[in-house]
């Protein structure tokens, strides 16, 4: 196996004991939720040991992400386990382009009146209009989104 780990026991003999893999308890778990593609990257909400974090990963042949834990180590285990569901379950990844794409042919009307229950719901999202006083905090409670529209 590739993850394994030698142990020496009292007796001096080497053993090999499997290492508990980190990234598989996230893969296409319960614990990833709010899985979301848009161009070439996609998003996730992930259950963590201490909270929840917004992790993103692109589509690339080289590791490239972005995620809320507080992990020292690149990448962490939730961009990893990220790519991961998307090679083991890509159809559970909501596809915002299509959805986009639905609501170019909305009327003007609809699209105001669910951008107010938006609002309503999630005050933050007035940061997103440059809204003054409604900006991304300091404490991090509200997402910031780069060009492509998923969360850092």
């Amino acid at each position: 196996m590739a993850n394994q780990t030698t142990r020496k026991p009292n007796s001096g003999v080497s053993t090999r004991a499997p290492k508990q893999d980190a990234v598989a308890e996230y893969i296409d778990s319960p614990l990833t939720t709010r899985r979301l593609r848009f161009d070439r990257s996609v998003s996730a909400q992930i259950a963590g040991r201490y909270g929840d974090y917004r992790t993103t990963a692109r589509l690339s042949r080289t590791v490239d992400g972005d995620c809320s834990c507080p992990s020292d180590v690149w990448p962490c285990k939730h961009i990893r386990a990220l790519r991961a569901t998307w090679e083991a379950n890509p159809g559970s990844f909501f596809d915002l382009e299509s959805f986009l794409r639905r609501l170019e042919s909305a009327e003007k009307e609809e699209l105001i009146k669910s951008i107010g229950e938006i609002v309503v719901a999630f005050p933050q999202a007035l940061g997103l209009f440059s809204v003054s006083g409604f900006d991304e905090t300091e404490d991090g409670d509200d997402e910031r989104h780069d060009a492509d529209g998923l969360a850092d």
